[in-house]
This record gives C-alpha cells, structure tokens and sequence, in this order.
C-alpha cells in the first residue's frame, strides 16, 4: 500500500506548493486561504470550523471523493485538505490539487463586482416581487449563475495547469526536440479526452455533468502535453489513415445534437484563455456561458426520452 502525507508533511508541504503559485501568478492584495487539515474522524468537526471562521453561509457538503475544498466567506476564505482521502505521497499530484483550490481563491480575489454572488444557491429566491417590478431580469440572472457555477471550476483547473505548465518550462529543459507521434504516443491522449467528454455527457446522469465538462476544456486548453498534442494535429504532424483528426473530440461526440453548442463553448474558452489575464471576466461573459451550458441541458433533456443511447 502506498504510503500517504501525514497532516505533518501536508503542513511542511503546503508553503512550498503556496510558494511556487505565487511565484507564477501575478501578485494579487489578498491574504492566503487559512488551512484545515481534517481525517475520517474529525471532517465534519474542522469544517464547521473552517465555515464558522470565515463566516461561509453555503454549507452544503462537497462530493464524498473530495480531497480539498475551497472555502470562500465574509470573513475571508479557507481550503480544507481531507488528509485520509489523499492516496499515496506524489508530490506533483498534491501541487496539481492544492493549486486548482488556489486557482478558486485567485479568480474569485481578482473578480470586479463581486461576480461570486452567482454563487449563492439562493440568488433566485431571494429575488423579491419589488425586484421584479424594477427590472430584474430572472431569466438572465439565472444564465449568469449558470454560467458562473461552470466557470469557477474551469478557471480553478486551467489556473493550476497553467501554473503546472509554467514551473515545468522552467525546472524541466531535457525535452526532446522533435516528438514521433506514434498511434501509442497520442491514443492515449485523445482517450483522455474522449472519457472526460463521456463523463460530461452520460445519460445515467440525467443532465450535463459541468464540473466534468469545465474539466475537459481546462485540460484541452491548459496542460501542456495536451497542448503540444493539439499543435502538432494543427500541424499535420498527426494523420490517421492520411487524414487530419479533430484534437477536441467534438466533432465525434454522440449524439451529434451536442456539438453546435459544443462548438460555441469552445471559442467563447479559446478566445477567453489566450487573454494575458485570462482569468478576468465580466456579467456578460458568464452569461454568455450560462446560454451555452444551459443549452446543452435543455438538448440532453429533450434526447433523455427520444434518443436511443444504446445504438
């Protein structure tokens, strides 16, 4: 069995890891989250605390297989690390999770009028009747949460595979200058992509998985091995049968009702993430997201009772 960090080596570790992101990203005027370190017997006893520190109203429980969260709250913000859940001491591992919960704490730091408050899970039900009658528009409120609860978990993912990509440029020189993409070499690559977009797109889930999806199109944009994988297809260093492939995996997504949509995602994400601070957006930009993933739902909804998902 392999042997996994003890609270102690998360301790030790954790200034490093903070380290080398700050190192990275551009300098921001806020304080580093507060850490919590919890086990099975004692989760549900630090994160009252956590919540209770940074005064978080949201108290819902992560996924059971989360090894860190993000806290975000009025009094300042928290990430709680599940010292029982991480599996095995891979310090590459442990930085790629602790900077995707950095990568929380840095976007929602850096926004302009508070474009968190989509977060609330009751943003639309505290929209009164005398809100309404001045103007509220419900409807596109409701895209903009949308689009924002999207949106922070593919920011915190491409944040900690551009800082991933960064330190590796600079600590890793011995690459090779010329790669022979062989079937065995890029296989893999678009299988990873091909499982993320089925994990996005499952019908046993009943709708579209965006955490899944907001996973994908991080990766697709920001890791640097899928990166130099999408440039060398661009390039046609990579032919199957003497013919160009599509890179993204959209273009084979099933079923096909998905793609336009699909496609639509993925410019507003390209355009986005080649921006110097990509990380920067505004209320039109997320309800621009919010239209599109919100699209996909109202398609897989209507292919839930009339699509034919064992064909």
């Amino acid at each position: 069995m392999s042997k996994r960090f003890t609270a102690l080596e998360i301790q030790c570790l954790v200034p490093a890891v903070c380290d080398i992101f700050k190192d990275i990203m551009p300098p921001i005027d806020a304080p580093l989250p507060r850490l919590y370190i919890a086990n099975g017997r004692n989760f549900h006893k630090v994160r009252e605390q956590a919540l209770s520190d940074v005064s978080c109203p949201y108290k819902e429980f992560p996924a059971e297989d989360s090894i860190m969260e993000y806290i975000h709250g009025e009094k300042g913000s928290a990430i709680l690390i599940r010292q029982n859940l991480i599996t095995d001491n891979n310090e590459q591992t442990f930085c790629w999770f602790l900077w995707h919960e950095l990568g929380h704490w840095y976007a929602i730091s850096s926004e302009e009028n508070n474009l968190h408050r989509y977060n609330d899970p009751d943003l639309l039900d505290n929209i009164t009747l005398a809100d309404r009658l001045r103007g509220i528009d419900t409807t596109a409120v409701q895209l903009k949460q949308e689009g924002y609860w999207f949106w922070q978990e593919f920011i915190a993912e491409a944040i900690s595979k551009f800082v991933s990509s960064k330190y590796d440029a600079a600590h890793y020189t011995d690459k090779p200058a010329h790669i022979d993409w062989s079937p065995a070499i890029y296989e893999p690559i678009m299988d990873y992509l091909d499982n993320m977009l089925a994990a996005a797109f499952s019908p046993f889930d009943g709708t579209v998985d965006e955490y899944a999806l907001a996973h994908y199109f991080a990766n697709l944009f920001m890791r640097d091995v899928i990166v130099v994988f999408v440039k060398a297809v661009e390039n046609r260093e990579i032919l199957v049968k003497d013919e160009p492939i599509d890179p993204t995996g959209i273009s084979d997504l099933e079923p096909e009702e998905f793609q336009p949509a699909m496609w639509e995602l993925y410019r507003l994400l390209k355009d986005q993430v080649q921006k110097e601070r990509f990380w920067e957006i505004d209320e039109t930009y997320l309800h621009e997201l919010g239209k599109w993933i919100n699209e996909l739902r109202d398609i897989m909804d209507q292919l839930i009772t009339t699509y034919d998902w064992e064909q």
